[in-house]
């Protein structure tokens, strides 16, 4: 990434010069302003092999660490981060989870931007056409899920197959996205996109478009001009241009939307409509552009938003500008209505940091947050901070009061292979106070009254663990309700009913998974039977084949164990291991399945003797056999049950027609006529003339023995047999034909 600074100074409202250094892009994009004391700045030089530069002020000289902004984000413990491949023009994408090592690389051309929630990730890109943008869905492998085509035109926004008509200038690239569990909203300066890639349905996309007035026309809601401010239509343009989008923040509620001006609106994604506007009370709602053209004036006070934050119950956010200061807003102490959205809000300020390169809110207490200040990492509860830890990290997850952060500056070094040492966790001052305060046995009383000061349900459950340990049953039984783990107060109540301290360190080591000091603590009781129950409980049925080798004689334990065994080595695909433990548990269904993958077929005959009476089974066993085409064995199968239609099918099905004609003969005369006309059709298809003659003089069909003597006959002409051969036939066909007049003459005298 390539910067260049302009270094000057601007007054403030005091009317005091301040020195500062702005930092642009190569496209003229203001990106951050440092600011520097003293009372101004000599010279600045850049280290050639690093991001550091040095500034020559006054008699001093300050170091200063540039950090880029990386395109990055997180799904869980999968960290998705781009960089730049050398002498390539795409970007590669790697999706790397930190837990096991696994890397899975992506190459996109023209990577705009990376966002994520929850299990998915959102990469906006260029795409082949002009001024058309790929919207792709991804999971924590890369695998594209689902995905989207935006097209911007000069004065018109297309999504797919409708379009709707923006008149202000449109930015080229959608450069601010933000993702919830539904959807996914991405904006240029003026455009505000959101796509529902949950949804089914083929127009699940909304634009929000910048104008001055907030009329609400086809779920198009205007954003850009403060909504109270009237001016003719005439200047639309130029007050677009001066206040446009710099930042998003959403919710499953709520959408946040970051002016330059400094104003932050408050639009429902339910209604899709505007709610309110925010004026931060630190600054002025300057209208001021963007481009390095108006910024060469430094003496205008900018209040540009970078970030915005969204807590996790939407009750407040926080924005950090572009000089590094963070301001921590509630919207609760707005008293707007939402009937008259109109009016311009006043926030109270909860809290106000300098200095700062990002923020992260905790995941499960909104007035949690952890802020970067420098080389520092702060965590404030209520606007109080603790002490500071020092780390130049990015944090992608705050939650059960640890933090987790990535050293993405040291993965850049080597991007191809990331170390699971660049994934740090720090832990906040009450959760290491809890702990410290649980190993140094320090009165539960004492710790109760810490933990219920700071109330948080990892304190909760810390502090049910200790309890357990040191078998204060009260305490652990009153920690687990008030982190609602039932089945903790269930296993309390378990504990306090037994009278035995050493079976009660051994369940909880049980319960802690603690199960060979748990087997110990048994076997120190002469309680065989406990650890037993517990190893059949958890599965492990190699130790319970043990335990049994040790002290128990019952049968039917032998035999569930041998069946789990075998049912273990069944789903993992080792049909012969689990075919052994089968045959010793005398599971015989799932023997046969055993044999039959592996093609023993020889083991699977065998069982057809031993099944006997099992007319289940047995079926079950003749279509194995008829599945691989062995007839003989398949009848033999069916033979042994009650029905034997199944076997003339399988016969029918393998075209052993003469097997299919002989167990009809024998068990089945009902079905001779159907299984014979298809035995004969097969007989005629290939052409068997003489044997389909044959059956049908076997059954006195003597019709169809005359229609295919006189078929043969014309044949026999045609093909110019001997005079012989002919005449056998038409000796045959008489013959034919005069039994077919003595089995007809009972009929007619039977009518007359």
């Amino acid at each position: 990434m390539l910067f260049f600074h302009i270094q000057g100074a601007r007054a403030n409202s005091a009317g005091r010069f301040i020195s500062l250094v702005q930092f642009y892009n190569p496209h003229g994009h203001l990106l951050r302003t440092l600011r520097v004391p003293g009372n101004g700045i000599n010279s600045i030089a850049w280290e050639g092999s690093s991001m550091r530069m040095a500034l020559a002020v006054d008699s001093f000289i300050y170091f200063a660490d540039i950090q880029p902004e990386y395109q990055w984000a997180c799904i869980d413990d999968v960290i998705v981060y781009a960089f730049a491949m050398p002498r390539k023009d795409e970007i590669c994408v790697t999706f790397w989870n930190s837990k096991s090592n696994e890397r899975f690389a992506k190459n996109v051309r023209g990577l705009i931007g990376i966002c994520a929630f929850g299990d998915y990730c959102a990469l906006i890109s260029e795409a082949s056409m002009k001024n058309t943008f790929a919207l792709i869905i991804c999971d924590a492998k890369g695998t594209a899920l689902i995905g989207k085509y935006m097209e911007v035109r000069s004065g018109h926004f297309f999504i797919n197959d409708f379009s709707l008509y923006d008149p202000f200038f449109l930015k080229e690239k959608p450069e601010f996205n933000v993702m919830t569990a539904s959807q996914l909203i991405t904006a240029t300066d003026s455009c505000v996109y959101l796509w529902h890639y949950c949804s089914n349905e083929p127009n699940n996309a909304v634009t929000l478009q910048i104008c001055r007035e907030n009329r609400c026309t086809q779920k198009t809601v205007k954003v850009g001009i403060d909504p109270g401010t009237k001016v003719p239509e005439s200047d639309s343009s130029r007050f677009t241009l001066r206040d446009s989008i710099c930042s998003l923040a959403a919710s499953e509620n709520m959408l946040l939307v970051g002016m330059q001006s400094g104003a932050v609106r408050r639009y429902s994604l339910r209604s899709l409509r505007h709610e309110a506007t925010y004026i931060l009370e630190s600054r002025a709602c300057v209208s001021c552009d963007n481009t390095i053209s108006h910024f060469l004036d430094m003496s205008v006070e900018q209040a540009f938003l970078q970030n915005i934050y969204l807590n996790c119950n939407d009750t407040k956010f926080s924005v950090i500008d572009i000089d590094g200061l963070m301001t921590v807003l509630d919207l609760n102490s707005a008293s707007f209505h939402l009937s008259d959205p109109l009016h311009n809000q006043q926030l109270v300020t909860v809290n106000r940091r300098k200095d700062c390169r990002g923020m992260h809110w905790s995941r499960d207490m909104p007035d949690l947050y952890v802020t970067m200040e420098k080389k520092r990492m702060y965590l404030f509860r209520n606007g109080d901070p603790e002490e500071p830890v020092l780390s130049s990290g990015h944090v992608y997850d705050f939650s059960d009061l640890e933090i987790k952060a990535i050293l993405l500056e040291e993965i850049m070094q080597t991007p191809q292979t990331p170390r699971k040492e660049h994934v740090v966790h720090f832990e906040t001052k009450a959760l290491r106070d809890t702990r410290s305060m649980i190993l140094h046995n320090i009165s539960f009383q004492d710790s109760w009254r810490f933990v219920q000061k700071n109330g948080h349900q990892r304190l909760w459950q810390l502090l049910a663990h200790g309890a357990l340990q040191k078998l204060d049953l009260a305490i652990a039984k009153q920690s687990f309700a008030n982190f609602a783990d039932i089945y903790g107060v269930y296993f309390a109540r378990k504990l306090e009913m037994i009278c035995d301290e050493i079976q009660q360190r051994a369940e909880v080591s049980a319960f802690f998974q603690h199960f060979d000091n748990a087997e110990e603590l048994f076997a120190s009781m002469n309680r065989v039977d406990l650890s037993l129950a517990m190893r059949i409980k958890m599965g492990d049925w190699f130790h319970v084949g043990k335990i049994i080798r040790v002290g128990a004689d019952d049968d039917w334990i032998r035999d569930f164990m041998f069946n789990n065994m075998g049912e273990y080595f069944f789903e993992r695909q080792k049909w012969d291991r689990a075919a052994s433990y089968f045959t010793q548990s005398k599971n015989v269904e799932k023997l046969v399945v055993c044999s039959y993958l592996q093609e023993e077929y020889d083991e699977l005959e065998k069982i057809i003797h031993a099944a006997a009476g099992n007319h289940e089974l047995l079926a079950n066993i003749g279509s194995m056999f008829c599945s691989v085409g062995m007839c003989s064995q398949a009848v033999l199968a069916f033979r042994s049950t009650s029905d034997m239609n199944p076997g003339i099918e399988a016969c029918v099905l393998l075209k052993r027609w003469g097997s299919a004609f002989s167990l009809v003969t024998q068990h089945n005369r009902q079905q001779i006529t159907v299984v014979l006309q298809r035995y004969i059709g097969h007989i005629l298809h290939a052409e068997m003339k003489l044997c389909a003659i044959n059956l049908y003089r076997e059954t006195n069909d003597h019709e169809n023995v005359v229609h295919l003597l006189s078929q043969l006959a014309m044949q026999s002409v045609t093909v110019k047999h001997s005079p012989m051969y002919m005449k056998k036939i038409y000796v045959l066909r008489a013959l034919e034909v005069s039994m077919h007049a003595m089995d007809s003459e009972p009929a007619c005298c039977a009518v007359n």
